[in-house]
């Protein structure tokens, strides 16, 4: 009599035959998807914790913006670690920094203690074992498929945030900020330190080839072309594409952070309550994720330069729109426009990867994530204008221009020439 064993034999062989870089995808999903609660999470805690506290909105985003910078600071060094050691170690480390950071938080009683505690744990672990590490993960075991791949990634992160930050905003306006913080430990530390033991440094190590190739990618095949993939870090630090996708990548980080942790106060500006702003930035980062998939698809096939430029472009519009429209329609409207630009991330990151190959790639993103420095001061300047003038417009419209000279920048990248001691024949579609 025939059983279901034949069934689960089917299925287990097939499973084998799935390129091991995608479970370490599956895996980087659902670690980036709690990453959300970093993220998405603070705009959440923003106006409890400042009324708990007695902040006005500049020291509360003060503290956000202060946790960049630390991030933009040790970026390099965190990714010479990931370059040494592998995502693997890091994921686990930040992990565990990070869940018990947040436990940690929910203990603080003043502005000094939640300060030290948000960035000397949370911040830290999340630099060491969450974006960087995954990124650099993807950009090893990936070459044709790595917009993809890190796309994929990056709609997971907007799928915990769409999830995620109406259940963190339920519990933190029904039992208060210090129990939210609570479940967001305990949530990091069930699922990302077990998870981080999917992830594996290289396709080399396990004795395979990058994107589940059978061998070395023959020169002459379609689609592929003679690019220098493989860069030293000095290497790369030589060429004009390289500083000008950090100066563009640092203004529409800085708009994104700058805006992330008012997106709720932004909202509640607007006119919409609490509740209400918070499900928005769950449908808005719900909406980033088919954005985000279908940019990655296309990232690999068409220009990542022009796909970038024109998602800068759409945030330039987003800004003025929500600057300018009046009613609570107007959070809604830039909600479904600044989806697609907020959608260009794994682009981004990929371009990188693209551009300089997977030999040094995380210090390259660490010193990326330096110059990105510039834009720790977005959070606080968009407080102080409220304060000043109780109004965001005038700080929407500064970013709106900040988007407008990336989008340039973007557009005007060229692919640098390959030192010719390492160039390689590899997969590419960047310009």
């Amino acid at each position: 009599m025939n059983g279901p064993e034949p069934l689960f034999r089917l299925a287990r062989q097939r499973l084998r035959r799935v390129y091991y870089g995608w479970w370490i995808i599956a895996a980087g999903s659902v670690i980036h998807a709690v990453g959300a609660l970093y993220y998405y999470g603070f705009t959440v805690f923003f106006l409890p914790v400042a009324e708990d506290l007695g902040l006005n909105r500049a020291a509360t985003s003060l503290i956000f913006s202060l946790a960049r910078l630390e991030g933009s600071i040790d970026g390099p060094f965190v990714g010479l670690l990931i370059d040494r050691l592998g995502p693997r170690r890091m994921i686990a480390l930040g992990g565990t920094i990070t869940g018990l950071g947040f436990l940690v938080l929910s203990r603080v009683n003043d502005f000094w203690a939640f300060l030290l505690v948000y960035m000397g744990l949370i911040a830290v672990g999340f630099d060491m074992g969450f974006f960087q590490s995954m990124l650099a993960a993807a950009n090893q075991w990936f070459i044709r498929y790595r917009t993809t791949a890190m796309s994929i990634l990056t709609a997971s992160f907007r799928l915990g945030g769409a999830v995620l930050v109406p259940l963190i905003s339920t519990v933190v306006l029904a039992y208060g900020w210090r129990t939210g913080a609570v479940v967001c430990g305990l949530v990091i530390l069930a699922l990302v330190v077990p998870l981080s033991r999917v992830v594996r440094r290289s396709p080399e190590e396990m004795g395979l080839f990058p994107d589940g190739r059978r061998g070395p990618e023959p020169a002459d095949r379609p689609a592929t072309r003679l690019t220098g993939a493989d860069f030293s870090a000095r290497q790369a630090f030589r060429t004009a594409a390289y500083w000008l996708i950090a100066v563009a990548t640092a203004l529409r980080l800085g708009v994104y952070s700058g805006l992330g942790v008012h997106f709720v106060p932004l909202f509640v500006w607007k006119g919409l309550s609490e509740q209400a702003a918070a499900n928005l930035v769950g449908l808005m980062a719900f909406l980033a994720i088919p954005a985000g998939l279908t940019l990655g698809w296309l990232g690999d096939r068409v220009s990542k330069t022009y796909i970038l430029a024109g998602g800068t472009a759409c945030q330039a519009v987003a800004m003025l729109l929500l600057a300018f429209l009046e009613g609570p329609i107007a959070p809604l409207i830039f909600v479904l426009v600044y989806a697609a630009s907020e959608s260009v991330g794994a682009v981004n990151w990929s371009l990188l990867g693209d551009f300089f190959g997977r030999r040094s790639y995380a210090t390259l993103r660490g010193v990326v994530n330096t110059i990105c420095s510039i834009g720790v001061v977005a959070p606080v300047f968009a407080g102080w204008v409220f304060d000043q003038t109780r109004s965001y417009r005038p700080a929407l419209v500064a970013f709106a221009l900040m988007s407008i000279l990336a989008s340039v920048l973007y557009v005007n990248i060229r692919r640098p020439q390959a030192p010719g001691a390492v160039a390689k024949h590899v997969y590419s579609t960047g310009r």
